[in-house]
């Protein structure tokens, strides 16, 4: 989705990484993902409202917010408060 292409997402995945940004299909449903990518190949202009709507409203985390959402979850997950963000230095020391 980073690159702003269509993919279909399997029932019983995290919502909330793509939405209804994708096509939802059964994990173990072999016939409807037969058929739906059967679908795609035989037309090549079905993805398209997918990935019109994904380069419209996807935005993409970069990985310094990504690590602060993730680390944040889990402190809020632990009850604890999330501790400042270090950065690493090329060196392999610890930041400011």
């Amino acid at each position: 989705m980073a690159r702003g292409k269509a993919c279909w997402r399997r029932t019983g995945a995290r919502p909330e990484l793509v939405g209804d940004l994708s096509p939802v299909l059964g994990a173990r449903d072999a016939p409807a993902w037969k058929a739906a990518i059967g679908a795609w190949i035989a037309d090549p202009e079905a993805p398209k409202p997918f990935e019109a709507a994904i380069q419209a409203r996807f935005d993409h985390p970069s990985w310094e917010e990504a690590g602060r959402l993730f680390f944040g979850a889990i402190a809020e997950g632990l009850g604890v408060s999330p501790g400042p963000v270090r950065r690493r230095s090329r060196s392999g020391t610890a930041g400011p």
